[in-house]
């Protein structure tokens, strides 16, 4: 969830952040909200291309040791104010992905960014034939999702993305033949989730709006403090899956956020 100045962009990461709030809650129609998953790895792969840094990018494995270790300690307080064994608030999958399954996205991105990185500096193809091979692999990836547990199934549909970003990196360099090239196999799976989110994600990218409004980037800062807080806010509040408790859950997320964005010992972590 890199930052950006386009208020297109910065906009669409703050609703991004809501649609996975509202995915992640079991709203109506659930898997909108989802694409908002692979509208943020396309984004963070983006800009990582557009930087052209590889493996340095460590920021985001620092945010999810802390929060592992914020959720790890939340599971352990459960476990004695409910007078559950400890071992019962945990899964094997949780070393790969924090206690709480939404941090998966955390260490993920590190691997997605610098995989598209050093495939973009290491294997050089006509866009054409790249375009093709990136299709080829977000379609095997979709495949092959339901077949695996967690946390490898977040990590096909993660991969899914990555591979959708490189031709998305190449549209926005002003070459579309490899975007064109890579829809072809997802047309033909028919994955409604990178061809709602892929469309958009590259409008987005594309857009030139200018204003001197702080208020998207501000909404774009906070998107990262609610994907990582809503799934606490809804354990501790049992809200979830009527719109209204979504929403709620989304504003609480929101105004935590903003609050913790300015105290001086977490705000990093935010």
């Amino acid at each position: 969830m890199a930052e950006r100045k386009e208020p297109s962009v910065e906009f669409l990461r703050y609703v991004g952040a809501g649609g996975i709030v509202w995915f992640h809650l079991s709203g109506p129609v659930a898997w909108i909200g989802y694409a908002a998953l692979a509208i943020f790895i396309v984004l963070s792969v983006v800009f990582a291309l557009q930087g052209g840094v590889a493996w340095s990018r460590r920021r985001v494995l620092h945010l999810w040791v802390f929060w592992s270790l914020v959720y790890g300690a939340l599971k352990a307080l459960q476990a004695v104010m409910t007078s559950q064994p400890l071992a019962s608030e945990f899964d094997w999958w949780m070393l790969l992905t924090g206690p709480s399954l939404p941090l998966w996205f955390l260490p993920f991105i590190f691997v997605a960014c610098g995989l598209a990185v050093s495939f973009d500096r290491h294997v050089k193809l006509s866009p054409a034939l790249e375009g093709t091979f990136c299709g080829l692999a977000s379609a095997a990836f979709v495949v092959a999702e339901p077949m695996m547990p967690i946390p490898l199934a977040q990590w096909c549909i993660g991969l899914a993305a990555v591979a959708a970003a490189i031709p998305v990196y190449r549209a926005t360099q002003g070459s579309w033949i490899g975007l064109v090239l890579w829809s072809v196999p997802i047309l033909v799976i028919q994955e409604e989730l990178l061809l709602l989110a892929i469309p958009v994600v590259t409008l987005a990218l594309m857009s030139r709006i200018e204003t001197s409004a702080s208020w998207p980037a501000l909404l774009g800062r906070l998107a990262l403090p609610v994907y990582v807080l809503h799934s606490g806010v809804s354990a501790i509040t049992g809200l979830e899956e009527t719109p209204l408790a979504i929403v709620t859950v989304l504003l609480i997320s929101t105004l935590l956020g903003l609050v913790l964005m300015r105290v001086p010992l977490v705000r990093r972590y935010v």
